[in-house]
């Protein structure tokens, strides 16, 4: 039979490790003090979580992967697959961050605003998951007439 007292400690000891596995946050306080803590921001506190990017370009994906990607950022054309370092040098910084919604496979998308619509980019485990593009052009494509200056039917 465990001793009650040796149950509470095991307890104890368990409840600080679990946190220490969790997630990062930035908080800044109203002075502008920067702290990087295991809890949420406290009230008062701007900030979130902290992404810990664990992909330090040292992937083995191969010479023939490392040509394709390599492509794609001179291309400035993310693709499934390719490292989230990679996705940064194609596309430079997203403009906009979120968490994953209900039901999606990601820990981060990364979303990017191009002329023919909103690029959201699904990131799980360092690497492009998804992409979706989410919205209408902000102009017609070429070789498209608006109708009111398509030509009368005949």
């Amino acid at each position: 039979m465990i001793r009650p007292r040796y149950q509470l400690s095991v307890a104890i000891l368990c409840a600080a490790i679990g946190p220490a596995q969790g997630q990062v946050f930035k908080c800044i306080d109203p002075s502008g003090a920067t702290t990087y803590q295991q809890m949420p921001c406290r009230s008062g506190q701007k900030g979130g979580p902290l992404e810990v990017r664990t992909d330090n370009g040292s992937g083995n994906d191969g010479a023939a992967a490392e040509a394709e990607w390599a492509a794609a950022v001179q291309q400035r054309a993310p693709r499934v697959g390719m490292p989230q370092r990679l996705v940064e040098q194609a596309l430079g910084p997203p403009q906009e961050t979120r968490g994953p919604r209900p039901g999606e496979r990601a820990s981060v998308v990364w979303i990017y605003g191009r002329p023919e619509g909103m690029l959201h980019i699904a990131l799980l485990d360092g690497r492009v998951a998804a992409m979706h593009l989410e919205g209408t052009p902000s102009e017609p494509p070429p070789g498209d007439v608006p109708p009111s200056d398509a030509p009368p039917a005949q």
